[in-house]
């Protein structure tokens, strides 16, 4: 009997030599294990004349489901046995973040292989990976499986010294904008004359600031924790914020302005680091990816080549800010400044964890309050506090959650922090029971795509959308709602300009604004979805064809949502939507009524005071 064989290749560069590996074969059935739909629909044009594209998408959602918790398990495990030390947390291999580390896709990657085995007849010939790492580890499961192995190096070698190189530029980018922020902070800090004042026995708000977060004079506009400033003001408590600055690259003299003449008192963390803090932070990477660690086999399986890979190249950006706040609190800790209470933005990534760290070592008195003000997708695992992160006091010391469902939801992986429901502050407009103006006569059904932060998930949803229009049986509307983190030049670049269809119009606003103007929405991993369904509103979950799907409705069993994958299920959806759409608006505003109490809780006087509750 001939040996089975397999060819994993990357994705790019010529792709004859490949082909002509398998030049012999009447059909070539292939699979892509990677990230980038571009990259996807590159290589179906490319491989023609009878290969054959896997479709793992029904697969892809089984083997997530059924593997997430034992996932989570075997990463509790390591840390436990390596979490003695701060440094081990910072990481992003072992995080649970799909979107900093690809750990959990390759162990799906893998379980996928696994389950086609069992399907002879439609186990590829050939897999694409963008790894080396996963490519090694790939090879050897495969050798054990009685395969013969070829892989076509190519453009390995300069995919891994290109991630490699970005590494490396990854830090130094920290360095210069560490010593930008040092001198706005320094320049701003002669212009106010002194620092603000702390005052003690307060509330400390860990929030997220953009450009447009303060005015000038001052004004704090929160678009993550509303209503808990007036809240305070009414109560008489004393807020401090911590900021943490997204999206200025390499500006930051006018933030630095603006937070110093805020009315709340804002945190500057240039005012209370040395230099060694510094240096510590900077050291970082040289500190932490060369320790040894012995790994156990996930489900019997090694991601020894994957795991070394990842740890060598990883961004390190995020761990080195993470140690600078870290040791912002033991300098905190040396003034007069004592907070009584910490309230937590609180997604669970590594600056939560040095921030919670920072705080048990230095203000061990303080409580903790976790804020998860967001819908939790289902297999972003990250969110979800485990029982190691727990063991290790790197989680709060209460969750607040928008509902009661979603705190059956966050303590998934843990069941020793209470949770305890809120407001739901960034979805108070659910509760405004707006009745939306019907379109006119002459107006087209409106469509409006909300796009998630993630630019290639964004660019997957577009191009289905793109290639859904030729079957929508009468004309629409395209409305595109961007993501504030996401900028719509570097979508259009990667889509491609000259191919953006003249149907898609760019729409900006407040969501609550924009679903007004709505027949449908269409997004994926987006709470939009949620809230689109909390007005009446039919939505279609845009699924992904390679990346992990994170529908947030998943569970929701009603006819008011559909999941599409192919631009013929989208156009179907889309034109069954339409029709029924004047005939349903009574039953579908019905069900949105229940999914707004499913998942969301109005604000009142009685839903805010949870967050700032201080008693251990």
């Amino acid at each position: 009997m001939r040996k089975k064989e397999l060819i994993i290749s990357t994705p790019y560069g010529n792709l004859k030599k490949v082909k002509a590996l398998l030049k012999a074969r009447q059909a070539k059935k292939w699979v892509y294990f990677g990230s980038k739909f571009s990259t996807l629909t590159s290589l179906e044009q490319q491989l023609t004349d009878g290969f054959i594209c896997i479709d793992i998408i029904e697969i892809h959602k089984s083997v997530v489901e059924s593997i997430k918790v034992e996932y989570v398990a075997w990463i509790d495990e390591l840390n436990r046995k390596y979490g003695f030390e701060l440094d081990w947390w910072l990481g992003s291999v072992f995080s649970r973040n799909n979107y900093t580390s690809d750990l959990f896709q390759f162990t799906c990657y893998l379980e996928i292989l696994k389950r086609l085995l069992l399907k002879d007849e439609i186990f590829p010939d050939l897999v694409f990976v963008e790894s080396a790492g996963f490519a090694k580890d790939l090879k050897n499961w495969a050798q054990s499986n009685g395969f013969s192995v070829i892989i076509k190096h190519g453009s390995f070698s300069i995919a891994s010294a290109s991630s490699f190189f970005k590494s490396v530029l990854d830090w130094l980018r920290f360095i210069v904008i560490s010593i930008i922020r040092s001198f706005a902070a320094f320049v701003t800090r002669g212009i106010f004359k002194k620092v603000k004042c702390l005052p003690k026995s307060s509330t400390i708000i860990h929030t997220f600031i953009h450009d447009n977060s303060l005015t000038k004079d001052g004004i704090l506009t929160d678009r993550y924790l509303p209503f808990l400033y007036d809240y305070a003001a009414r109560n008489g408590l004393n807020i401090v914020i911590h900021p943490m600055l997204y999206g200025f690259k390499y500006s930051y003299l006018a933030i630095y302005r603006k937070m110093r003449s805020s009315r709340i008192p804002i945190i500057i963390k240039e005012d209370f680091l040395r230099v060694d803090d510094y240096l510590r932070a900077f050291t970082y990477p040289f500190r932490t990816p060369g320790k040894k660690i012995e790994l156990k086999d996930f489900r019997s399986h090694s991601f020894f080549h994957s795991i070394r890979e990842m740890r060598k190249k990883e961004c390190f950006s995020p761990a080195m800010n993470a140690v600078l706040v870290y040791q912002l609190f033991l300098r905190l800790s040396k003034t007069e400044f004592e907070p009584a209470h910490f309230v937590l933005w609180f997604e669970n990534q590594v600056m939560d964890k040095a921030l919670i760290a920072g705080v048990r070592r230095f203000f061990p008195g303080a409580r903790i309050t976790g804020a998860q003000m967001f819908l939790h997708p289902p297999n972003l695992l990250s969110l979800f506090p485990s029982q190691s992160e727990v063991d290790a006091r790197l989680v709060p010391d209460i969750l607040i959650e928008t509902s009661q469902y979603q705190c059956k939801r966050a303590v998934a992986f843990m069941d020793t922090i209470p949770c305890q429901v809120g407001a739901g502050l960034r979805y108070a407009h659910v509760f405004r029971n707006e009745i939306f103006p019907q379109s006119k006569g002459n107006d087209l059904p409106a469509i409006l795509v909300v796009l998630p932060f993630n630019l290639f998930e964004s660019i997957e949803i577009l191009s289905l959308i793109k290639n859904s229009l030729g079957y929508i049986k009468q004309a629409v509307s395209v409305l595109i709602k961007v993501h504030p983190d996401c900028n719509l030049e570097r979508i259009k670049k990667e889509f491609g300009e000259l191919v953006w269809p003249e149907a898609f119009q760019v729409v900006t606003g407040s969501l609550a604004d924009v679903l007004k103007k709505a027949r449908i929405v269409i997004s994926a991993n987006s709470s939009s979805m949620v809230e689109a369904v909390s007005y009446g509103i039919p939505v279609i979950y845009a699924g992904s064809r390679i990346m992990m799907n994170q529908n947030i409705l998943k569970d929701l069993d009603s006819e008011i949502t559909q999941e599409c994958y192919t631009p013929l299920e989208l156009a179907d959806a889309i034109n069954s939507y339409i029709q029924k759409y004047p005939l349903k608006l009574a039953e579908y505003k019905e069900i949105g009524n229940k999914v707004k109490d499913m998942y969301f809780t109005p604000v009142s006087d009685k839903t805010l005071a949870p967050f700032f509750e201080r008693t251990k």
